[in-house]
């Protein structure tokens, strides 16, 4: 989490989806479910970051 709040602190959206991608990777890794909701948080803030 430390590169996470490293991160706030220049890019608060790039913060967010690193957050994300963690907790997507965590879960995946675990074999568990995904709400559709985070997968849709994650692509949001994915398009506003790149397609800025």
């Amino acid at each position: 989490m430390e590169e996470v709040r490293k991160m706030a602190e220049k890019d608060l959206d790039g913060a967010v989806l690193m957050a994300l991608d963690k907790g997507l990777i965590y879960l995946i890794s675990k074999g568990s479910l995904i709400h559709p909701i985070s997968i849709e948080a994650r692509n949001n803030i994915l398009n506003k970051v790149v397609f800025v």
